[in-house]
């Protein structure tokens, strides 16, 4: 679809579908008034798997549609269809010395990714691939490389003021783990335009963390409206006019279920949860960080078992963590609930005072994850001797952690032995309990953890329980000791 404007701060028209399929479209506009639209397509008869096209239509600047019967093939399969590359798609026209300019991301959007770029005469072709290709990728590089980027692609590029070239593209900053977290990320590059074909600099050896800043250019990174970077805290107290644009929606807009007000956010919550493939009462924030912590303070009281709200990691509907406050009888719960292919299990549960806030936060460094909570009063549960403790406390699920025996960890308020879970296949659930020197029982009935495909740190999710079991047996529970010493 296409959206037009003569002015973007006063609005776009209606969205125009464009009659033809495939995906990645892009709209080129030649200095002689015409206009051209290139995406990727399925060929009429596949050759292999991820064996995709490449089109160029004329566009109607006066109707806003492509010229029917216009559509020309321009690249099949990539830069050398013997070799069956795949998926050739997120295609860009350029103009530059009178030669038109290709350039497209080829490999597929994991560990092959690459940007390809060709040339030719004529905006519908033929097209050439430049005698040298890919022009970016990291997928021929050591696998164990210090801050690694990888599955570098999906390019575009840009001419700043002072004639220098950039290339912004899609990649990933992937965790110890080999894990993708923080899904796919922005990058952007110096690109050399002074031969006959474009050179992102640097684009083909292991992408550093950081660039030098062009010169003439002021820094104002996380000021003035711009996006921080590096290590930075953001703090919202969801008390202003209006919201801090970082908060999304999913599948539809957020407006349609908050408002703010001088005590903090509200969410009127839909009767959807977020396992629906539907618009969804959830404010989230993208995870930006392999290491963080987010912590939110909620004042909730679940009206039905079937009303949850709290805090949740999400990738999709069908991989996603939902830490929260639930119903069960007449009693308050604060509930950890995971969902892997769509299917959800408790990890842990606990029963709070529903009437009083409550903090929930989660803590990722790497590729482990800790959910916890502050309340007052609580209560710790002994799995040793089933006595009740009334302290403050806070209720923490580690993983994954190696197997091995019982093993101290001293510290000075104490000493907690860690007693790694055994099931009949490897756990990545190990309880932890604090006490003077002595060992915590393994809960073998706890469904052993597999680490986590979330994606999105986000805040507050309201709405129907997303469904499981309410209380297994509680995997882990230690006292909340800061005030005393102990570490975070």
């Amino acid at each position: 679809m296409i959206v037009k404007t003569k002015d973007p701060m006063k609005g776009w028209s209606d969205p125009v579908k464009l009659n033809f399929e495939g995906i990645d479209p892009d709209i080129f506009f030649d200095d002689n008034g015409k206009a051209y639209v290139t995406h990727n397509d399925a060929p009429e008869k596949p050759l292999y798997e991820g064996h995709r096209v490449i089109k160029v239509w004329e566009y109607d600047l006066e109707k806003d549609q492509i010229i029917p019967g216009t559509d020309k093939v321009v690249v099949n399969g990539g830069v050398d269809l013997s070799k069956k590359p795949i998926w050739i798609e997120a295609p860009h026209l350029y103009k530059k010395d009178g030669k038109y300019y290709l350039m497209c991301a080829e490999g597929g959007t994991g560990g092959w990714h690459s940007e390809v770029i060709f040339i030719s005469d004529n905006p519908q072709g033929p097209f050439k691939p430049a005698p040298e290709n890919p022009i970016l990728s990291q997928r021929h590089l050591p696998a164990e490389r210090p801050f690694k980027v990888d599955w570098a692609g999906h390019a575009d590029l840009v001419e700043g003021p002072d004639g220098q070239y950039y290339g912004v593209f899609l990649a990933i900053r992937p965790n110890e783990a080999n894990r993708v977290n923080t899904g796919r990320e922005t990058f952007i590059l110096p690109v050399d335009w002074s031969g006959t074909f474009p050179v992102f600099k640097g684009g083909l050896e292991p992408i550093q963390p950081k660039l030098a800043m062009p010169q003439g250019v002021k820094n104002e990174t996380g000021k003035n409206g711009y996006f921080p970077n590096g290590n930075f805290t953001f703090t919202e107290t969801f008390t202003g006019n209006s919201l801090d644009y970082r908060w999304v929606g999913v599948r539809g807009a957020r407006e349609g279920f908050i408002s703010t007000t001088a005590e903090g956010l509200t969410i009127t919550p839909y009767e959807t949860n977020i396992k629906a493939v539907l618009p969804t009462s959830t404010l989230f924030y993208r995870q930006q960080h392999l290491n963080f912590t987010a912590t939110t303070t909620l004042k909730y009281v679940p009206r039905t078992e079937k009303d949850l709200a709290g805090i949740t990691c999400y990738q999709s509907e069908k991989f996603n963590y939902v830490f929260g406050v639930t119903k069960k009888a007449e009693d308050s719960y604060i509930v950890l609930q995971r969902t892997e292919k769509g299917e959800s299990s408790t990890i842990a549960c606990e029963k709070i005072e529903g009437n009083t806030p409550i903090s929930l936060r989660v803590t990722a460094e790497a590729f482990t994850a800790g959910f916890s909570y502050t309340g007052w009063p609580s209560r710790v549960i002994s799995p040793l001797s089933g006595r009740y403790m009334p302290v403050k406390c806070r209720m923490m699920v580690d993983f994954p952690a190696p197997l091995g025996p019982t093993r101290p960890y001293t510290a000075p308020w104490g000493t907690v032995m860690l007693t790694p879970s055994r099931a009949r296949k490897p756990s990545k659930v190990f309880t932890t309990f604090f006490a003077s020197s002595i060992a915590v029982p393994s809960f073998p009935k706890v469904r052993p953890f597999l680490p986590g495909h979330a994606q999105v740190p986000q805040l507050l999710h309201q709405g129907p329980h997303p469904g499981g079991d309410l209380c297994p047996p509680l995997p882990v529970l230690f006292p909340d000791l800061a005030d005393e010493g102990a570490p975070a």
